[in-house]
């Protein structure tokens, strides 16, 4: 037995006779053993140990640094490669599927099938350290460093192209990918198609999962906006989503005492965007593409691509709430910064649509946001839908009326093209490129600060192309860019810093919709729910805090909407109210939204269940604010550790269906928190007003 105070040489020793007498088998002793060698041994050895089992059958084992986190991986001629995960918990998900099929056409026009679930020749593999440090301009986190101990094994066909895999396992998850180098010796095609990938998730030891459905594809989706189980399904006796599609990522699961959240990172239109497929058999969620008839049925559903190439990164954020909820893994898998962002500013932005439709198509009252927008010290004002039908003076002079009083605007665009029969204009300009240059150069010659594109309706490959090459030519204008309607986020903020959010969620605009008379009554407990799953991978565009009577009705307090500007990560915030229900605040309350920071230097999980209730603390330099929603019918009272504030604050609630400020002392190790019916508090720094 290997044992912590045995000298190196000895447990070595003893671990090397435990590969010999386990090899091939799986047995808990020969792991036990390796958990036994300790951190430098595991370094010395190259962060793994490669298992030569019978002739079929090969195993590997990569953890995390501190070895609380366990990445199985095993090839043989039945089951192909496949992977398990556990924790010191136990396990998480247990043998999962790997590979890809592939095909090529040659020069006589025969089509290559490349099965690289099967059947699959191990030809070596590599282990380094990879570490990446970065700063983000927006997110729950500015500056990041995270280390991982990466694998990368390759395998051949008997004639094919060379496979990579690359595995990495931090602290917070893990990630693996897909890697084909260029390789002209085995065939003259010059491009290939990604016929399906393999990858699933074993989620037999999950209780419970909260999914949002993949939307059908119609003339308005698939958006990311189906209503989602907030309170969670069992999983193994859960029925595909109700909309029959599959699940949306990012998906969450309870797996014990753990959580994992499954997404995907590193997509730069060399894919197309993926989802978890509506069949699950034997409690395996397989990874699956876009569906046929998005776009309209335009483009095809397969990924075309030269070589070499990589697949985007499959993501795991594996741990306790805190681990999901703080963890920044999607933005550390996604490519390193394009461009100098210097110029790039975050901040909150007035919008006039949500509360009057029409609104964008009327100089006086846009003009009035922009005032809003000076008053409340915000820094942009959004001019939605429509806005190209009154005359160019008019905006001309919006923009100088906006610029005389330092406010930035942003102006709506329809992303179509052929990917949408949306007639809200203007359209057409942005899927045309040379017309879509044309369009940067004039409006950031006249001094527009930022673009919304809207209604795009697919994650198939030309689409995710478009909105990379879309970020890419607005950098180059040095526009900001809001996604509406759209896909997930996938790290792209950090390869292209002017991304300052994307809706992809239920957000409150739905307020608005008569087809929609539920809303209300979801929103609640939705409002609870994406803290953990849709905002832990990237900026959420809601367009929060709302406190007038909408047509769909509200059951949230003030200040639950009130919290949701802390709860929520946007780079840019949009607060989607009519004028007067912020100039009619009380003072503290303005103040509050006034102050509120878009981008955080830290963000920290202090309690809550998904779909029931959260609170969350965030940092911007040395002053903190804290946002608290209830999303349960029933009152609750939260007992939470604020010590880390070392200033006097001030805590904005309910009491008696009525807003109330109060004053927080500082260092308070427990501070009670009362929270109403559907309630929120939200607390800020009492220097910042």
């Amino acid at each position: 037995m290997i044992t912590d105070n045995m000298p190196i040489r000895k447990r070595v020793s003893l671990f090397l006779y435990s590969v010999r007498v386990h090899k091939g088998s799986k047995s808990d002793k020969f792991l036990a053993s390796f958990h036994k060698l300790g951190p430098h041994l595991a370094l010395l050895l190259g962060f793994l140990i490669f298992l030569p089992c019978q002739a079929e059958e090969k195993e590997w084992v990569l953890q995390s640094a501190s070895r609380e986190l366990n990445l199985d991986i095993r090839s043989n001629a039945r089951a192909g490669l496949e992977f398990r995960v556990s924790t010191i918990s136990g396990t998480v998900i247990d043998w999962s599927p790997l590979g890809l099929v592939l095909s090529s056409q040659d020069s006589d026009l025969n089509e290559h099938i490349y099965d690289f679930s099967q059947d699959l020749s191990y030809i070596g593999s590599q282990v380094k350290e990879v570490c990446d440090e970065y700063r983000l301009k927006i997110g729950k986190r500015l500056e990041n460093k995270a280390c991982a101990n990466q694998l990368t094994l390759n395998f051949r066909l008997h004639r094919g192209p060379q496979l990579s895999v690359q595995f990495r396992t931090y602290e917070d998850g893990l990630a693996f990918r897909y890697v084909i180098e260029s390789d002209t010796s085995f065939v003259d095609s010059l491009f290939f198609r990604l016929v399906s990938e393999q990858t699933g998730f074993n989620m037999s030891h999950a209780t419970k999962l909260f999914p949002q459905p993949y939307d059908h594809a119609d003339s308005w989706r698939p958006s990311y906006e189906a209503p989602a189980n907030s309170a969670g399904d069992v999983v193994g006796k859960s029925t595909p989503a109700q909309l029959g599609a599959g699940w949306a990522m990012p998906l969450l699961f309870e797996v014990g005492g753990d959580w994992v959240l499954i997404h995907e990172s590193g997509l730069v239109g060399q894919s197309y965007g993926s989802h978890i497929g509506a069949e699950v058999r034997n409690n395996v969620y397989r990874v699956s593409g876009p569906l046929p008839d998005e776009a309209l049925g335009h483009g095809g559903t397969d990924a075309h691509f030269a070589l070499p190439w990589s697949s985007p990164w499959r993501v795991l954020i594996i741990g306790g709430l805190s681990k999901i909820v703080q963890s920044n893994l999607v933005q550390t898998l996604a490519a390193p910064a394009q461009f100098d962002s210097e110029w790039v500013q975050t901040g909150r932005a007035s919008w006039s649509w949500l509360s009057d439709h029409d609104s964008s198509q009327d100089p006086a009252k846009l003009r009035e946001f922009i005032d809003l927008a000076a008053e409340m010290g915000w820094e942009y004002s959004l001019i939605d839908a429509n806005w190209n039908r009154f005359p160019e003076e008019d905006l001309a002079q919006l923009i100088s009326h906006a610029a005389q009083r330092g406010v930035g605007l942003f102006l709506w665009y329809n992303s179509g093209g052929k990917n949408n029969a949306v007639t809200e204009a203007p359209r057409n300009l942005m899927a045309d490129h040379t017309l879509r240059r044309a369009e940067f150069e004039r409006i950031s010659k006249l001094g527009i600060r930022g673009i919304k594109v809207d209604f795009w309706h697919s994650d198939k490959q030309f689409m995710i192309q478009r909105y990379v090459e879309l970020l890419a030519d607005a950098a180059e204008f040095k526009l900001l860019v809001n996604f509406h309607g759209s896909t997930i986020p996938r790290g792209w903020e950090r390869t292209f810093p002017n991304l300052m959010t994307m809706e992809a969620v239920r957000g409150h605009e739905f307020y608005t919709f008569p087809s929609e008379p539920n809303y209300g009554e979801l929103a609640p407990s939705q409002n609870a729910l994406v803290p953990f799953a849709r905002n832990v991978v990237g900026p959420m565009d809601s367009t929060p805090v709302i406190f007038a009577p909408k047509l769909i009705s509200r059951l949230t307090t003030m200040g639950h909407e009130a919290a949701l500007g802390v709860v929520y990560e946007s780079g840019i915030q949009h607060f989607s109210d009519e004028a007067n229900a912020y100039r009619n605040l009380p003072k503290d309350w303005k103040s509050y939204l006034g102050s509120l920071p878009t981008a955080w230097d830290e963000t920290r999980y202090l309690a809550g269940y998904p779909g029931e209730f959260v609170a969350l603390a965030r940092r911007k330099g040395e002053r903190w604010w804290v946002g608290v929603i209830n999303g349960s019918a029933e009152p609750r009272e939260l007992v939470l550790d604020l010590s880390f504030i070392s200033e006097a604050s001030t805590a904005l609630g309910d009491k008696e269906g009525k807003p109330v400020a109060h004053q927080v002392e500082p260092n308070t190790s427990k501070a009670a928190i009362q929270l109403a019916p559907f309630g929120g508090v939200a607390i800020y720094p009492a220097s910042s007003q």
